[in-house]
């Protein structure tokens, strides 16, 4: 899991032949105006940003999740929201994967949380079991998904 500003995501761009691309749409789109929905960044599904509106969950309510195919950047878009992670070695193993949806949910506890306010992000690679969504009042957040 890696947490910083989107004013440093830049800094990130080695660490993924993908995130070098996903840099300058980044910079030049103005987030907190896209609308509701999928957004492609890079073409056959290799990047795309999806904008959701998420409404006020309890920590109990909300699943731990996984992928395999995807990496994760979590960037709140109108308010904070708390994120939930655990190592994946935590994840209960007989879960079910979907590998057309490419994710698996269980209840499962976070070991750690941090708050994520809008301007940071939060990037979970295939090996980060992430809780995402802890919020007290809905607001609009965008997942960046990148091919792994």
């Amino acid at each position: 899991m890696i947490h910083d500003t989107l004013a440093n995501f830049a800094q990130y761009r080695a660490l993924h032949p993908r995130f070098a691309a996903i840099v300058p749409w980044l910079e030049q789109t103005a987030l907190t105006t896209l609308p509701l929905g999928r957004h492609e960044i890079l073409p056959d599904g290799e990047a795309f940003a999806n904008v959701q509106e998420i409404a006020p969950r309890r920590e109990e309510e909300i699943p731990a999740e996984v992928h395999r195919k995807y990496i994760d950047i979590q960037i709140p878009l109108s308010g904070p929201e708390r994120m939930g992670w655990q190592p994946l070695a935590n994840f209960p193993s007989e879960t079910e994967f979907s590998e057309e949806k490419d994710i698996a949910l269980a209840s499962s506890p976070a070991s750690d949380w941090v708050t994520v306010n809008p301007g940071e992000f939060v990037v979970f690679l295939p090996t980060d079991v992430h809780t995402p969504g802890l919020v007290t009042a809905a607001h609009r957040k965008m997942i960046v998904k990148v091919l792994r």
